[in-house]
């Protein structure tokens, strides 16, 4: 029943080179997809910066309620140059949103986010 088993050193020389060629594969696939994940993970996060940003509006930050609910639009405006603008929402007495130095960390990432990638801030 079983009489091919030690009877052929080739084949089972054979068969650990396979499973060999397999794990390598196997790891190589590993890593491909783990940079991958990490490329998704880092576009992502980009992506949530948005997301803080109108989160730090809608906190009351009296700097963008010229807008109620555009306050992105107004923020993808706003240049580099106005970081005293950022220093008033988080200094500004009448924000009296407990994350409000977190809303003017959001917003400068933001624009050092717009002065890398001019064409993704705008959409």
């Amino acid at each position: 029943m079983f009489s091919g088993i030690g009877r052929n050193p080739k084949r089972a020389t054979n068969e650990r080179i396979g499973l060999a060629i397999s794990l390598i594969f196997a790891i190589i696939v590993a890593v491909i997809a783990s940079k991958r994940t990490k490329k998704i993970t880092e576009q992502n996060s980009e992506l949530h910066l948005g997301q803080q940003l109108t989160d730090a509006y809608c906190r009351g930050c009296h700097t963008f309620n010229h807008e109620p609910i555009g306050g992105m639009r107004h923020v993808n405006t706003l240049k580099t140059s106005d970081e005293t603008l950022l220093w008033q929402i988080g200094n500004d007495p009448s924000n009296t949103s407990p994350n409000r130095k977190d809303d003017q960390v959001a917003i400068f990432k933001f624009l050092r986010y717009q002065e890398k990638h001019p064409t993704q801030a705008q959409k």
